[in-house]
Formats: structure tokens, C-alpha cells, sequence
């Protein structure tokens, strides 16, 4: 099947107003946007296989009071 053709339409073409539409026709309006920094640079959990994996994660929650 040959590919069908796209027909890109503008503003223009479409007559809507640039005032409606887009970043000016937004009500959001954002202060300020950042990246939060990370809390804790994190652990690689060691283990062969994967159940030695989750007892060895578990025993560091453990450790931790978190379980």
C-alpha cells in the first residue's frame, strides 16, 4: 500500500486565532521549574542469584527499621 499523503495545515489555514490557542491561551503559568536533587546516592544490592538478592535487601531494611 503506498503511503497516503499528509497534508499539514497552519493557523492560517485552519482560521483560528494565535490568541487562543498555545502558550499565550494557557492558564498555567509556571513560577519556577527544577530538578530535585537526590536524597541518597543509593545501594547496589549483592547476591548470585536473585533470592539471595531479596534476602540481602532485606536485611538491610531490616537493619534500617523500615520492615
Amino acid at each position: 500500500m503506498p503511503d497516503a499523503p499528509i497534508h499539514v495545515w497552519s493557523a492560517a489555514d485552519i482560521e483560528v486565532d494565535l490568541d487562543t490557542v498555545g502558550l499565550k491561551a494557557s492558564p498555567t503559568n509556571v513560577y519556577k521549574s527544577f530538578t530535585p536533587k537526590p536524597k541518597d546516592p543509593g545501594i547496589f544490592v549483592e547476591g548470585e542469584t536473585p533470592s539471595e538478592q531479596v534476602e540481602n535487601l532485606l536485611s538491610e531494611l531490616k537493619k534500617k527499621h523500615i520492615v
